[in-house]
């Protein structure tokens, strides 16, 4: 079950403007998705940081050494 809380927030007069221009019985879904939206992108940012890092450790090989291992692992030479 998805619990409910209730906040007060003070938004600029331009979001104020744009939140209603939505019925108000969807004021409060939008806000929601916005925020889910946010929190997701910076999952992601966090995420390709993450990455970033772990693939600054990986040793370096060039093209050909790749493709002799897929030569290899074909067992063709």
């Amino acid at each position: 079950m998805c619990m409910t809380h209730r906040i007060n927030v003070v938004l600029e007069d331009s979001n104020w403007k744009e939140l209603q221009k939505f019925p108000r019985g969807q004021r409060s879904r939008m806000i929601n998705l916005a925020i889910a939206n946010i929190v997701r992108l910076k999952e992601r940012d966090h995420a390709v940081k993450r990455l970033e890092g772990l693939r600054k450790k990986l040793p370096k090989v060039s093209t050909k050494q790749i493709v002799s291992w897929i030569r290899e692992d074909r067992g063709s030479h």
